[in-house]
């Protein structure tokens, strides 16, 4: 077999041709080829697969797929007029850019230092509450914490406030569940309504009852299994059922005066008459004085022509020279029996107890007063045996 032996092959218009060197290589178009096949110009393949280990220079072509890595070295741009699809990422080198010409957008590493593509995110912390501080700006809060368990709220400036705001004319609620709200017995909540009351309360028949109520400026009450056994008044307080006290009670008492007298004292007519009178000086303007007073009553012989007779009593005191009256009087009515006879002492008892404030430390003088019922009648405190306390004044002094 006989071999064809060239350096150039040349058309016959003497350019262009094929060269080959004497390393083997063989250049199309090129006159010092430099690898095994070196084209200075294009390749179209209309149809088949191309297979190189390197290719230098441009490709064109309306698809072509890749099997392996697609590198590009030493390229200042790579011009794609549609989409570019990567199946694992597009990786730039250290300083390179993605973007518009004059917005180039800076991406590499760890993505710490994205930036124009979207939100940007300061004060980034474990367990801080992201908030929104603008349009594509978020905001790592350090005093607004949760770390899964505990929502912790601190406070810029000396309060730290939790705010529920309600609908207009609703209401506004907090609920607590614990143990996975899988018991009704785990569920309590906190809720307030347009009336200005509030309540604390529980499910733990299967439906939401009151623990305690209070209103705005105004009362507080406690319930036992939603029935009011406890509430705040403008005066004090109020049980409702037994009170029940295990140990002692403990207060200061002050000081103890009592005035009783045996003696016969008649009230004729409906004229107030003074029946029995203490004086005390309260040692503060906050004590209570504790009035406690008793009368033992009857009629008088002139009432002969009665079958009964009403008794009334009221509390008087005067201190600074300003005189006031307990206005809820006592009423007795004395009944006698037809069949006996007037000369009889038919008798009766009036108590009344009454706790002051008098806000005063001026002395206090308290007195009972009695009258009749009618005008004709005579009164008669105390008709009982020598020695007994018929008419008395108790005054505890509170503190």
């Amino acid at each position: 077999m006989s071999d064809i032996r060239f350096n150039n092959w040349l058309h016959h218009s003497g350019t262009g041709g094929v060269t080959q060197d004497s390393a083997g290589n063989v250049g199309i178009g090129s006159t010092i080829p430099t690898a095994s096949l070196d084209i200075d110009g294009s390749i179209v393949a209309n149809a088949g697969i191309l297979t190189a280990t390197t290719f230098h220079g441009n490709i064109t072509g309306t698809a072509a797929t890749f099997t392996g890595a697609l590198t590009y070295e030493d390229v200042t741009n790579v011009d794609s007029v549609g989409v570019v699809t990567a199946r694992e990422g597009i990786r730039i080198g250290a300083g390179k850019s993605i973007g518009s010409d004059g917005a180039a957008v800076v991406y590499y590493g760890d993505g710490s230092n994205l930036t124009g593509a979207g939100p940007t995110l300061a004060n980034g912390v474990n367990d801080r509450v992201i908030t929104a501080t603008g349009a594509n700006a978020l905001n790592g809060e350090s005093n607004l914490l949760f770390d899964g368990n505990h929502l912790q709220v601190k406070a810029t400036g000396t309060t730290a406030n939790l705010s529920i705001t309600g609908g207009e004319g609703g209401s506004a609620s907090l609920n607590l569940n614990a143990d996975e709200a899988d018991d009704n017995a785990d569920k309590v909540r906190l809720i307030t309504n347009d009336g200005g009351g509030t309540y604390f309360q529980n499910y733990a028949d299967g439906g939401w009852e009151t623990t305690w109520h209070s209103t705005g400026g105004g009362n507080i009450e406690l319930y036992h299994n939603n029935g009011k056994k406890f509430e705040t008044t403008a005066a004090g307080s109020k049980v409702t059922g037994d009170l029940e006290v295990t140990g002692s009670i403990s207060g200061a008492i002050g000081q103890a005066l009592q005035y009783h007298n045996d003696g016969r004292t008649v009230c004729s007519g409906t004229s107030w008459n003074g029946v029995a009178s203490q004086a005390i000086t309260p040692a503060s303007t906050s004590s209570k004085i504790l009035v406690m007073t008793s009368a033992c009553f009857g009629m008088d012989s002139n009432n002969a022509n009665l079958t009964y007779m009403i008794a009334k009593f009221r509390l008087v005191w005067n201190h600074s020279g300003i005189s006031e009256t307990q206005l809820d009087h006592k009423s007795y009515g004395l009944n006698f029996p037809e069949d006996q006879g007037m000369d009889k002492i038919f008798q009766g008892n009036c108590n009344i107890i009454y706790l002051h404030s008098p806000n005063t430390t001026n002395p206090i003088t308290y007195t009972l007063q009695g009258r009749c019922h009618h005008s004709s009648s005579t009164l008669e405190v105390t008709r009982g045996s020598s020695g007994e306390d018929d008419k008395s004044i108790t005054l505890l002094e509170i503190l």
